[in-house]
């Protein structure tokens, strides 16, 4: 007898004939191994976890854009890290910390100024994306019938 998709890894799974114990799968078939079923979890009316609001990432732009809270809200740990190190970096000779990279400094706080704005224009698309991958269906596995013992 076909499945009609993949079968799921091995695990403790809902025993199909009897709903309130759960049943060892080993990955190709029903095992002897039966335990207590559990409860099914309460639902939650709140949103799915793990998606991303353009408001709280426009938030996070607008009011700690300087510490490119915007850019680790979207998991842009990457664009961020070197968002921090031109910006912070490029205000140091400024201050006086190190006066002989002047010119460099205003070149790096220039480039992080259009990062900047071309991030806020991307902020959208950005959220859009990363709620279209969180949000991707989970595999569909087919469990095959336990045979009845008589």
């Amino acid at each position: 007898m076909s499945t009609a998709g993949p079968t799921p890894p091995p695990g403790w799974y809902t025993d199909p004939h009897y709903p309130t114990q759960q049943r060892w799968w080993d990955g190709t078939r029903w095992t002897d191994f039966a335990a207590p079923g559990v409860a099914p979890a309460m639902a939650s009316p709140a949103a799915p976890a793990g998606l991303k609001s353009t408001g709280i990432a426009y938030l996070f732009a607008l009011l700690l854009g300087g510490f490119a809270a915007q850019m680790f809200y979207l998991r842009q740990y990457t664009q961020a890290t070197i968002f921090l190190i031109l910006w912070w970096g490029g205000w140091m000779p400024l201050i006086g910390a190190m006066s002989a990279v002047k010119s460099i400094s205003s070149v790096a706080i220039a480039a992080c100024i259009v990062w900047f704005i071309v991030s806020l224009c991307t902020i959208p698309g950005r959220v859009k994306n990363l709620n279209t991958t969180a949000s991707a269906p989970a595999p569909n596995y087919t469990l095959p019938p336990l045979p009845r013992k008589y």
